[in-house]
């Protein structure tokens, strides 16, 4: 063969190999991924928390502004306000197409009926807002949908405090893929609510026969951590922007997975403590508790907690009913404290997450302190005198 036509067919076939999609010329595989709402009865137990908007007041109620999407977009005013003067607030008006401009156009106002719960007023939304992806080539626009849960709550012992406006992601993106190891699923949520997804947000893998496994809290991995496929490991070798496409590959995390989950148990040392159907004494009048510890002269400990604290009822379950926390418990005067009934404790403690646990002397001086679950081996330290 003529050295130049050899040369050329090299080339050739080299140019080809570079045309190869990436997904198969460096073992990715690619997933295509779908905006998905919520059914009845199913919802992740790994979706973002709440995050608030400071409101401001206006002549036609409280204001503020929504930023999601990418950078440069427009945001989303916020207008909050009542349907008859002296009523709790029941309208939502929303600048969906981010002109600036409240319209009349009934989407663009919600109506909710305000109703109490724990002593308070709240007025719930729901809405869907659209957050638009520019694509590579001109027309190749994107859409997503992003379906949001709004929620303002008034507390009329303390109607000057608290003037914002909380939100949530109802939705995610999930994807399936056929491979030789059969169907699975890709889901991912954010964890950061802006709208656009990277190495902030999560992802979990699944077998499709076992999609719902998806929506368990231990189910979530940040994006940048490999995640468990059986016992073959995966990581997300990169995704775009708007969540619809990402790639995925095998890696070797040099453990299996057993040992891995056993390794993130860190509630497995508080579940095998020794336990003899006991539980800590704790009171649940703090007046009382603090006068029956000057009369002791005991340190008083105070559980600051909330109905709604999941780590609160973690500690019940796990902590203090081990015995060795119950034994080092009766040093002390222990008591419960619900930081939405007690707000003039929470004031007084500097309370800023539940659950918190306060050690104070037997002066009433605080001595200790300590934020989020606490395991058994710390609350038997933070006990200790």
């Amino acid at each position: 063969m003529n050295i130049r036509y050899y040369l050329l067919a090299l080339l050739v076939a080299s140019c080809a190999a570079c045309n190869q999609p990436d997904d198969k010329r460096s073992g990715l595989i690619r997933v295509d991924l779908e905006p998905q709402y919520p059914m009845k009865g199913e919802g992740l137990r790994w979706s973002p928390k709440g995050k608030k908007l400071s409101l401001k007041s206006s002549s036609e109620g409280l204001e503020t502004q929504l930023f999601l999407g990418p950078k440069g977009l427009r945001p989303i005013n916020l207008r909050l306000f009542a349907s008859e003067k002296g009523r709790h607030y029941d309208k939502l008006a929303m600048d969906l197409d981010r002109d600036g401009l409240f319209g009349e156009a009934p989407d663009t106002i919600l109506s909710c009926t305000p109703g109490e719960s724990r002593g308070k007023i709240w007025s719930s939304f729901s809405a869907v807002v659209t957050i638009p992806f520019g694509g590579s080539q001109p027309g190749d626009s994107i859409i997503n949908p992003y379906p949001l849960s709004l929620w303002y709550v008034l507390d009329p012992a303390e109607p000057a405090v608290d003037q914002v406006i909380r939100y949530s992601r109802r939705g995610w993106m999930e994807g399936m893929v056929e491979s030789d190891r059969g169907s699975f699923r890709v889901l991912i949520t954010e964890s950061m609510m802006d709208g656009i997804f990277d190495d902030n947000d999560s992802w979990a893998i699944a077998f499709d026969s076992l999609r719902t496994a998806m929506f368990q809290s231990k189910s979530a991995k940040s994006i940048s951590q490999h995640n468990w496929l059986g016992e073959q490991a995966y990581g997300i070798d990169s995704l775009v922007t708007s969540g619809r496409e990402l790639w995925i590959k095998q890696v070797d995390p040099k453990i299996t997975r057993a040992e891995e989950e056993k390794q993130n148990d860190f509630l497995a040392p508080d579940r095998e403590a020794a336990r003899s159907g006991n539980q800590v004494a704790f009171m649940h009048d703090y007046e009382k508790a603090a006068l029956l510890a000057k009369d002791q002269g005991k340190r008083l400990l105070i559980d600051f907690e909330t109905t709604w604290c999941g780590p609160c009822k973690t500690m019940d379950k796990w902590v203090y009913t081990a015995d060795a926390v119950i034994e080092e418990s009766k040093s002390l005067i222990c008591v419960k404290v619900d930081g939405d009934e007690r707000k003039d404790l929470v004031e007084n403690y500097t309370i800023t997450g539940y659950p918190t646990l306060l050690v104070l002397d037997k002066n009433g001086d605080e001595q200790k302190r300590a934020t989020g679950y606490q395991s058994v081996l710390k609350t038997i330290a933070l006990m200790k005198n």
